[in-house]
Protein backbone atom coordinates (compact mmCIF):
# COMPACT_ATOMS: atom_id res chain seq x y z
CA UNK A 1 0.00 0.00 0.00
CA UNK A 2 1.28 3.61 -1.05
CA UNK A 3 1.84 5.90 1.48
CA UNK A 4 -0.99 7.94 3.21
CA UNK A 5 -1.25 11.47 1.60
CA UNK A 6 -3.31 14.28 3.13
CA UNK A 7 -6.00 15.77 0.92
CA UNK A 8 -6.69 19.19 2.67
CA UNK A 9 -6.26 20.57 6.51
CA UNK A 10 -8.65 23.29 6.25
CA UNK A 11 -12.39 22.96 6.88
CA UNK A 12 -13.29 24.97 3.70
CA UNK A 13 -11.14 22.43 1.60
CA UNK A 14 -12.06 19.46 3.08
CA UNK A 15 -16.06 20.08 2.69
CA UNK A 16 -15.47 20.88 -0.89
CA UNK A 17 -13.90 17.74 -1.50
CA UNK A 18 -16.74 15.48 0.26
CA UNK A 19 -19.23 17.72 -1.76
CA UNK A 20 -17.83 16.45 -4.40
CA UNK A 21 -18.23 12.98 -3.50
CA UNK A 22 -21.88 13.61 -2.35
CA UNK A 23 -22.78 14.26 -5.90
CA UNK A 24 -22.47 10.60 -7.04
CA UNK A 25 -23.97 9.42 -4.47
CA UNK A 26 -28.05 8.61 -3.92
CA UNK A 27 -30.82 10.41 -3.01
CA UNK A 28 -31.53 8.50 0.03
CA UNK A 29 -29.03 8.31 3.09
CA UNK A 30 -27.46 4.87 3.01
CA UNK A 31 -27.90 4.91 7.41
CA UNK A 32 -29.61 7.95 9.30
CA UNK A 33 -26.46 8.56 11.86
CA UNK A 34 -22.96 7.86 11.94
CA UNK A 35 -21.98 4.65 13.85
CA UNK A 36 -19.66 5.04 16.93
CA UNK A 37 -17.13 2.11 17.26
CA UNK A 38 -14.32 1.89 19.34
CA UNK A 39 -13.52 2.08 23.03
CA UNK A 40 -15.97 4.84 23.39
CA UNK A 41 -18.74 2.14 22.47
CA UNK A 42 -17.46 -0.61 24.46
CA UNK A 43 -17.85 1.63 27.21
CA UNK A 44 -21.01 2.62 26.34
CA UNK A 45 -22.45 -0.84 26.50
CA UNK A 46 -20.18 -1.52 30.11
CA UNK A 47 -18.93 1.08 32.28
CA UNK A 48 -15.80 -0.79 33.57
CA UNK A 49 -13.94 -0.74 30.07
CA UNK A 50 -11.10 1.49 30.13
CA UNK A 51 -11.03 5.08 29.41
CA UNK A 52 -10.75 5.59 25.64
CA UNK A 53 -8.52 8.22 24.03
CA UNK A 54 -10.45 8.77 21.02
CA UNK A 55 -14.33 8.81 19.27
CA UNK A 56 -13.88 6.72 16.44
CA UNK A 57 -16.88 6.75 13.94
CA UNK A 58 -17.72 5.32 10.87
CA UNK A 59 -19.90 8.03 8.65
CA UNK A 60 -20.85 8.97 4.92
CA UNK A 61 -19.24 11.70 3.31
CA UNK A 62 -22.32 13.78 4.19
CA UNK A 63 -22.47 12.86 7.84
CA UNK A 64 -18.98 13.64 7.65
CA UNK A 65 -19.63 17.64 6.68
CA UNK A 66 -22.60 17.61 9.07
CA UNK A 67 -19.97 17.37 11.79
CA UNK A 68 -17.68 19.82 10.67
CA UNK A 69 -20.09 22.45 10.53
CA UNK A 70 -21.54 21.38 13.93
CA UNK A 71 -18.10 21.34 15.39
CA UNK A 72 -17.80 24.79 13.59
CA UNK A 73 -21.35 26.35 15.03
CA UNK A 74 -20.54 25.10 18.65
CA UNK A 75 -18.31 26.24 21.26
CA UNK A 76 -15.79 24.44 20.33
CA UNK A 77 -13.29 24.85 17.69
CA UNK A 78 -10.86 22.38 15.84
CA UNK A 79 -7.33 22.82 17.38
CA UNK A 80 -6.34 20.00 13.96
CA UNK A 81 -8.55 18.77 11.14
CA UNK A 82 -7.01 16.76 8.23
CA UNK A 83 -8.55 14.86 5.63
CA UNK A 84 -5.96 11.19 4.62
CA UNK A 85 -6.57 9.42 1.52
CA UNK A 86 -4.97 5.62 2.56
CA UNK A 87 -4.60 4.61 -1.21
CA UNK A 88 -6.07 1.01 -1.49
CA UNK A 89 -7.60 1.69 2.35
CA UNK A 90 -9.79 4.41 1.98
CA UNK A 91 -10.16 7.91 3.34
CA UNK A 92 -10.36 9.41 6.85
CA UNK A 93 -11.15 12.55 8.42
CA UNK A 94 -8.54 13.02 11.81
CA UNK A 95 -8.10 15.40 14.38
CA UNK A 96 -8.86 17.03 17.52
CA UNK A 97 -11.32 19.75 19.02
CA UNK A 98 -11.38 21.43 21.57
CA UNK A 99 -13.78 23.92 24.15
CA UNK A 100 -11.37 26.91 24.51
CA UNK A 101 -13.56 28.52 27.55
CA UNK A 102 -12.34 25.54 29.58
CA UNK A 103 -8.88 24.01 30.13
CA UNK A 104 -10.83 20.65 29.50
CA UNK A 105 -7.92 18.04 27.27
CA UNK A 106 -9.11 18.04 23.36
CA UNK A 107 -11.34 15.38 22.15
CA UNK A 108 -9.70 13.14 18.98
CA UNK A 109 -11.93 11.93 16.55
CA UNK A 110 -11.15 9.24 13.70
CA UNK A 111 -13.36 9.02 11.32
CA UNK A 112 -13.91 6.35 8.52
CA UNK A 113 -16.01 7.21 5.58
CA UNK A 114 -17.71 5.04 3.51
CA UNK A 115 -19.58 5.10 0.63
CA UNK A 116 -22.02 2.84 -1.29
CA UNK A 117 -21.25 4.13 -4.49
CA UNK A 118 -17.73 6.10 -4.59
CA UNK A 119 -14.81 3.47 -4.08
CA UNK A 120 -12.61 6.30 -1.67
CA UNK A 121 -10.02 3.88 -1.98
CA UNK A 122 -9.01 4.64 -4.82
CA UNK A 123 -8.54 8.01 -6.25
CA UNK A 124 -8.53 9.61 -9.83
CA UNK A 125 -5.39 10.55 -11.44
CA UNK A 126 -5.21 14.06 -12.35
CA UNK A 127 -4.82 13.00 -16.02
CA UNK A 128 -7.56 10.59 -16.27
CA UNK A 129 -9.79 13.82 -14.59
CA UNK A 130 -8.23 16.37 -17.34
CA UNK A 131 -9.88 14.04 -19.82
CA UNK A 132 -13.43 13.92 -18.59
CA UNK A 133 -16.57 16.44 -19.47
CA UNK A 134 -17.56 18.65 -16.12
CA UNK A 135 -21.09 18.57 -14.96
CA UNK A 136 -23.33 21.73 -15.50
CA UNK A 137 -22.26 23.79 -12.79
CA UNK A 138 -26.23 24.93 -12.15
CA UNK A 139 -27.70 21.80 -11.97
CA UNK A 140 -24.90 20.42 -9.94
CA UNK A 141 -25.97 23.25 -7.41
CA UNK A 142 -29.44 21.78 -7.49
CA UNK A 143 -28.41 18.53 -6.56
CA UNK A 144 -26.48 19.95 -3.80
CA UNK A 145 -29.51 21.79 -2.60
CA UNK A 146 -31.75 18.22 -2.62
CA UNK A 147 -28.76 16.45 -0.71
CA UNK A 148 -28.55 18.43 2.09
CA UNK A 149 -31.88 19.21 2.89
CA UNK A 150 -33.03 15.32 2.66
CA UNK A 151 -30.41 14.57 5.62
CA UNK A 152 -30.07 17.98 7.49
CA UNK A 153 -33.65 18.20 7.79
CA UNK A 154 -33.50 15.34 10.54
CA UNK A 155 -31.73 17.93 12.91
CA UNK A 156 -33.07 20.45 14.50
CA UNK A 157 -32.45 24.31 13.69
CA UNK A 158 -30.53 23.48 10.83
CA UNK A 159 -32.59 25.33 8.14
CA UNK A 160 -31.33 28.41 9.46
CA UNK A 161 -27.85 27.47 9.00
CA UNK A 162 -28.40 26.68 5.49
CA UNK A 163 -30.32 29.90 4.61
CA UNK A 164 -26.83 31.51 6.15
CA UNK A 165 -23.80 29.62 5.07
CA UNK A 166 -21.44 32.08 5.76
CA UNK A 167 -21.72 31.56 9.37
CA UNK A 168 -20.04 28.45 8.65
CA UNK A 169 -17.37 30.42 6.55
CA UNK A 170 -13.52 29.47 7.69
CA UNK A 171 -11.25 32.38 8.10
CA UNK A 172 -8.72 30.84 6.94
CA UNK A 173 -9.17 29.52 3.74
CA UNK A 174 -10.18 31.91 1.51
CA UNK A 175 -12.21 30.50 -1.04
CA UNK A 176 -11.40 26.78 -3.27
CA UNK A 177 -8.37 26.00 -5.49
CA UNK A 178 -8.74 23.91 -8.44
CA UNK A 179 -6.61 21.19 -6.91
CA UNK A 180 -9.91 20.42 -4.87
CA UNK A 181 -12.06 20.25 -7.95
CA UNK A 182 -9.37 17.65 -9.46
CA UNK A 183 -9.80 15.27 -6.45
CA UNK A 184 -12.67 12.48 -7.07
CA UNK A 185 -12.90 8.90 -6.68
CA UNK A 186 -13.54 5.98 -8.69
CA UNK A 187 -16.96 4.32 -8.69
CA UNK A 188 -17.74 0.86 -7.16
CA UNK A 189 -17.78 -1.86 -9.32
CA UNK A 190 -21.21 -3.84 -8.50
CA UNK A 191 -18.90 -6.93 -8.78
CA UNK A 192 -16.87 -6.47 -6.34
CA UNK A 193 -17.11 -7.56 -2.63
CA UNK A 194 -18.20 -5.47 0.12
CA UNK A 195 -15.82 -3.01 2.04
CA UNK A 196 -15.74 -3.72 5.83
CA UNK A 197 -16.90 -0.24 7.06
CA UNK A 198 -19.97 -0.28 4.21
CA UNK A 199 -20.75 -3.73 5.80
CA UNK A 200 -20.47 -2.21 9.41
CA UNK A 201 -23.25 0.66 8.71
CA UNK A 202 -25.73 -1.97 6.73
CA UNK A 203 -25.27 -4.12 10.69
CA UNK A 204 -26.33 -0.94 12.43
CA UNK A 205 -29.15 0.53 10.44
CA UNK A 206 -31.75 -1.02 12.23
CA UNK A 207 -29.83 -0.45 15.84
CA UNK A 208 -31.28 1.84 18.21
CA UNK A 209 -29.11 3.02 20.79
CA UNK A 210 -27.45 6.02 20.09
CA UNK A 211 -25.08 8.84 21.95
CA UNK A 212 -23.30 12.49 21.42
CA UNK A 213 -20.42 13.10 20.47
CA UNK A 214 -19.06 16.10 23.27
CA UNK A 215 -19.48 19.37 22.78
CA UNK A 216 -22.00 18.96 20.02
CA UNK A 217 -25.76 19.02 21.92
CA UNK A 218 -27.79 17.21 19.19
CA UNK A 219 -25.13 15.26 16.76
CA UNK A 220 -26.29 12.06 17.55
CA UNK A 221 -24.19 8.71 16.40
CA UNK A 222 -25.33 4.97 16.53
CA UNK A 223 -23.56 2.87 19.05
CA UNK A 224 -22.09 -0.28 17.48
CA UNK A 225 -23.59 -3.58 19.20
CA UNK A 226 -20.59 -5.88 20.94
CA UNK A 227 -20.87 -8.72 18.63
CA UNK A 228 -19.83 -5.94 15.54
CA UNK A 229 -16.74 -5.07 18.20
CA UNK A 230 -15.69 -7.86 19.36
CA UNK A 231 -15.21 -8.63 15.46
CA UNK A 232 -13.06 -5.45 14.67
CA UNK A 233 -11.02 -6.33 17.99
CA UNK A 234 -10.58 -9.22 16.57
CA UNK A 235 -9.17 -8.07 13.30
CA UNK A 236 -7.17 -5.51 15.14
CA UNK A 237 -4.66 -8.21 16.95
CA UNK A 238 -3.26 -9.21 14.10
CA UNK A 239 -1.35 -5.55 13.74
CA UNK A 240 1.79 -5.55 15.75
CA UNK A 241 1.10 -1.84 17.62
CA UNK A 242 -1.00 -2.05 20.49
CA UNK A 243 -1.06 -5.79 20.30
CA UNK A 244 -1.04 -6.42 24.10
CA UNK A 245 -3.97 -3.84 24.46
CA UNK A 246 -5.93 -5.00 21.57
CA UNK A 247 -6.01 -8.95 22.62
CA UNK A 248 -6.89 -7.46 26.24
CA UNK A 249 -9.60 -5.92 24.90
CA UNK A 250 -11.06 -8.73 23.03
CA UNK A 251 -11.08 -10.82 25.79
CA UNK A 252 -13.03 -8.28 27.62
CA UNK A 253 -15.40 -7.85 25.22
CA UNK A 254 -15.76 -11.59 24.72
CA UNK A 255 -16.66 -12.10 28.15
CA UNK A 256 -18.92 -9.55 28.38
CA UNK A 257 -20.55 -11.10 25.07
CA UNK A 258 -20.94 -14.16 26.85
CA UNK A 259 -22.84 -12.85 29.64
CA UNK A 260 -24.79 -10.81 27.43
CA UNK A 261 -25.92 -13.96 25.54
CA UNK A 262 -26.22 -16.34 28.93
Amino acid sequence: MSNPQILADKCKKISTILNNIVKNEDNIPLIGYPVLIGSHAAKWHISSFHEPNDWDLVATPLQTTLFINKVEESIATFKKIELIHYPGGGLKLVGEYIDTSTDEKSICFDIELVSEKVDLRNMKSIMSLNKEESDDEDESDKDDDYYYRHYFNRYKDFDDDFENPENNADDDDQGNTQDDDKIEFEMFNDSKPKISALMILELCHNIEDKTILPLLSNFLCIVAPLKILEALKTSHIYWPEDFYKNISDLHLLRILLAIVCF
